[in-house]
């Protein structure tokens, strides 16, 4: 069954590269809520790639002691290229039919806040985006542990988010553990698509879950 409207995939099998890095682990709540409810999100990157995905939970993670990302993709989870501001998704719809979708990071523009605040001992300085919804995002972020580009796909270069406000997701994300080491990414083998161009069939009234993206 065609699914693609344009054939525009490859196959590509990058070998495990790494650099010296960091990952932090993020719970996540509703904005105001201070129970989080939200499975947490871990963001691991070097100076070229970026892998983010949920955990159940720290015992949960079934990535917690890997020494190469990205060998295969997990559900709701991203791998980003900072080369080139590309971020991919694992799908597999229908089922056995997996691809790769390729979205571009956009840039976006932040506005510097006034004061700083301290997250898990480090200096923060904060952030400000409002899109074309007027839905604003703030980041509170630190210098000191490389930049966070691909971070909820955004092109954030400004340095490492430790606490994210979506007005737009209704979401507040929150540093609670941050580790630093030498991390290896490896773009498993698969078909790429672009995400503009990939079309999910219509099963039993299914449609296109992919199409809709966030506006920055």
């Amino acid at each position: 069954m065609k699914y693609l409207s344009i054939a525009i995939f490859t196959l590509m099998n990058l070998v495990a590269f790494g650099q010296s890095g960091v990952s932090v682990t993020y719970n996540i709540a509703k904005i105001g809520d201070t129970y989080y409810d939200w499975q947490p999100l871990r963001y691991i990157q070097n100076d070229s790639f970026a892998f983010q995905y949920r955990q159940k939970s720290d015992e949960d993670d079934v990535l917690k002691r890997k020494k190469v990302f990205t060998k295969r993709m997990y559900h709701h989870a991203t791998f980003i290229d900072k080369s080139n501001l590309s971020s991919y998704n694992h799908v597999d719809w229908p089922k056995g039919n997996k691809v790769l979708l390729k979205d571009t990071i956009k840039s976006v523009e932040w506005v510097l806040v006034k004061g700083t605040k301290k997250i898990l001992g480090y200096q923060c300085y904060g952030a400000l985006n409002i899109n074309s919804n007027n839905d604003s995002t703030l980041v509170w972020y630190t210098s000191d542990l490389g930049d966070g580009i691909g971070f909820e796909n955004l092109n954030f270069s400004l340095g490492m988010p430790l606490e994210f406000f979506s007005q737009e997701l209704n979401r507040h994300y929150l540093a609670t553990k941050i580790k630093k080491g030498d991390f290896k990414f490896n773009l498993p083998a698969a078909k790429i698509v672009n995400r503009i161009d990939y079309v999910a069939p219509k099963t039993n009234g299914v449609g296109n879950f992919f199409g809709v993206k966030k506006q920055y």
